[in-house]
Parts: C-alpha cells; sequence; structure tokens
C-alpha cells in the first residue's frame, strides 16, 4: 500500500523523527501542531517532521510511517488499522475504547471548557497523581474501559439517564496506546502532548 501523502506537511531543521496527525475535521488540530512546533523550539535533539492527514484519504493506517501517531479528536469513522504507540484524543479515545470492547454512552450535558480529571496514578504521558485541569468538547463519554486496558485517569460525570457514574478520562493500551478523553492540544495548559512527544517509545510504524 502507497504511502500516504499529507495535506500539510511542517519540516524542522534537524528533525530526524516524524509525526503523523490524523486529522478527524478537528477544530484543535492547528493547536496540536502549534504544541508540537513548540516542543520542537524547546527540544531541538528531539525534533519531530509533522506529517497533517485528513482521515478521510486515508484508507489504513498502514499507510502511515512515523515513530508516533497522534489522532485528534472530531468526526467520522475511524481509519482502519492499528498504530501502536498512538496517543488517541476525545472522539478517537471513545472509538479506540468502543473497538478494543468498551463501552461508550451519552453524558445529560455537553461538556464545555476546562474540566478536571482525577490521575489514579503517575503516568509517563498524562502526568502525577492527583486532580489536573483539562479542555473538554465531548456529549458521549467511554463508561466501561477494554478488559486489557488500564484506566488512568477518571472523572465524576451525569448520563443522559440521570445516572451519575464515573467514565474513563484517560486509559493506556497493552501496545502502548494511550488515549485522552480531554483536549490537550486546547487552550487550557496540558503538558500531556509535550509528554507524549518526549518518551521513548519501541512502536515505530503503523500496521
Amino acid at each position: 500500500m502507497a504511502k500516504a501523502k499529507p495535506y500539510r506537511t511542517i519540516e524542522t531543521e534537524g528533525a530526524k523523527r516524524t509525526l503523523a496527525i490524523v486529522d478527524y475535521d478537528s477544530q484543535f488540530t492547528g493547536g496540536i501542531e502549534r504544541k508540537v512546533e513548540d516542543f520542537n523550539k524547546a527540544h531541538p535533539d528531539k525534533a519531530y517532521r509533522v506529517e497533517t492527514h485528513k482521515a478521510t484519504d486515508l484508507e489504513s493506517l498502514a499507510q502511515l510511517n512515523a515513530d508516533k501517531v497522534i489522532h485528534t479528536g472530531g468526526q467520522g469513522d475511524p481509519v482502519p488499522g492499528t498504530a501502536p504507540g498512538s496517543l488517541y484524543i476525545c472522539h478517537s479515545h471513545q472509538f479506540k475504547a468502543e473497538q478494543e470492547g468498551g463501552k461508550v454512552e451519552r453524558l445529560a450535558d455537553y461538556q464545555k471548557g476546562t474540566g478536571y480529571m482525577d490521575v489514579k496514578e503517575d503516568d509517563p504521558v498524562i502526568g502525577k497523581q492527583g486532580q489536573t485541569s483539562i479542555e473538554k468538547y465531548h456529549t458521549l463519554a467511554v463508561t466501561e474501559a477494554p478488559k486489557n486496558a488500564k484506566v488512568i485517569a477518571t472523572s465524576k460525570q451525569t448520563l443522559e439517564n440521570g445516572e451519575e457514574t464515573e467514565i474513563a478520562e484517560a486509559i493506556r493500551y497493552v501496545d502502548g496506546s494511550i488515549s485522552v478523553q480531554g483536549h490537550p492540544g486546547g487552550d487550557t495548559p496540558s503538558s500531556i502532548i509535550d509528554n507524549y512527544l518526549d518518551i521513548d517509545q519501541e512502536y515505530k510504524e503503523a500496521a
């Protein structure tokens, strides 16, 4: 299968690694790109070349050849295939959970703006244990995580039927991928993208 052509590329002098962003028509894609550019300036020895792809232009994740992959929030069906070691955000967090056998339900209210999540334990990407702020824009939430995954962060929410429950705000998977309900590429300060870019991973190519 031929390698996919990105609709936008951000070149960085001296970059030895590539980050692929799979864009599900998200309003936060530009914010993610800016986060990466800021990371590159702060860590030139770990800099990334950025290739941003429209999800609708991809037949399979196997078309990507990147050291790391970020799946944005947004709309549309998930791109077929797997990309071990990915970071999944918002809508992508939800469909990743469903693909792996989890459950997604509708909330009573639309979550908008700065919210919170309770980080259950220290995680190299999500951050230190304790309550932390993150930007949220969603009406659906993961209410049951897949059996082969570990919930890293939660929050208390009310479902459409009025039932109060604990939702999964961040999940870590056995393939090295991690997902987060909120938007670390939004205006609310978050170190999640920086942490993700900074850590070393053994997963390289999508498959």
